[in-house]
């Protein structure tokens, strides 16, 4: 996700793979309710100790979620199923 490269909080419906790219459950709203995704933005904008926490979340997030450690992870997987060390 581009937000996570630049170190951006996101705040995500419960729908399909979103809530993988959060690492707080607080930032996962239900699908199609704006009146919750009105209350998460004005959480996070309102304290900013929660925004440099959720920075902080998506800057680890992109670090995980980055192509050269799910291919290591996925190529260590494929070891394993195979019983390769």
């Amino acid at each position: 996700n581009i937000a996570l490269a630049f170190e951006k909080p996101l705040l995500v419906s419960n729908t399909g793979g979103l809530p993988e790219l959060v690492r707080n459950p607080d930032c996962v709203f239900e699908s199609g309710d704006t009146a919750a995704l009105t209350q998460k933005i004005g959480w996070v904008m309102g304290s900013s100790s929660v925004l440099k926490s959720l920075q902080q979340d998506a800057k680890i997030q992109s670090v995980d979620l980055s192509w050269p450690v799910l291919v290591n992870r996925t190529i260590v997987l494929y070891k394993k199923l195979l019983g390769e060390k």
